[in-house]
């Protein structure tokens, strides 16, 4: 859609990525995407970025500087974690092959989502292998559970990987350098899947820096079971 302020404004469908009797049991299946702004650049390239009109969602913030990632450096960051945030970081490549970050990821990675650049693909990639132990999630064609979800992102040399990633329950969101965006959906089954941390592969990396926001609702009236209210 065009608003108001002449900007180009879509919305996505996100799919489920578990069992239809999972869906089934549920009572919903799917959910609509964060709104992303569309431009293009100078020279025809097609940009995109989350509306700035999300930055009101903001709550607490933590920020980290300048850490080295090695390929077996530590999963986590300590202080930083939560089912509901945004994050904005970016990230040298240095010599990796490999690099970005992990979320809702329990303390030893047993259960884990990664966001990253592979440099020789040149793409940004979510993997949701490890990110549940839920049977629901492995199911046949023409559902898709978990697995790599990636997009093309052609990334200059030198130039550095700047992620905003935006966490909520099962819906991980993902811009990359205002030219790249993915969703996916991971479904963890430990409570505690809530950890934030690094990874490299193939070398060792850097943060630049990196910014966590906890994140207020959107609406108060999400879907209920009960008396519990529930993310989707």
């Amino acid at each position: 859609m065009q608003d108001e302020k002449g900007r180009r404004i879509w919305w996505a469908w996100i799919h489920e990525k578990r069992s239809a009797e999972a869906q089934a049991a549920a009572g919903w299946a799917g959910v609509m995407s964060l709104p992303k702004l569309l431009s293009l650049s100078a020279d025809g390239t097609l940009g995109v970025k989350p509306v700035p009109e999300l930055n009101v969602l903001r709550r607490t913030r933590r920020t980290i500087t300048n850490q080295r990632i090695a390929p077996n450096g530590p999963l986590l960051l300590k202080g930083f974690e939560g089912d509901c945030a945004e994050i904005e970081a970016e990230i040298e490549r240095g010599d990796s092959r490999q690099a970005g970050l992990r979320v809702r990821s329990t303390t030893d990675g047993s259960e884990q989502t990664l966001i990253g650049y592979d440099h020789d693909s040149q793409k940004l990639f979510c993997d949701t292998s490890a990110s549940s132990t839920d049977p629901n999630t492995q199911v046949p064609p023409p559902l898709r559970g978990r697995g790599i979800e990636s997009g093309a992102l052609e990334l200059k040399h030198g130039e550095l990987l700047r992620l905003r990633v935006y966490i909520d329950a099962s819906v991980i969101e993902t811009f990359a350098n205002d030219k790249a965006s993915l969703a996916d959906r991971a479904y963890p089954t430990n409570e505690l899947s809530l950890g934030i941390g690094l990874f490299a592969r193939g070398g060792t990396a850097r943060l630049r820096s990196m910014t966590l926001w906890e994140l207020a609702p959107i609406s108060g009236d999400r879907l209920t079971s009960g008396a519990e209210l529930l993310r989707v």
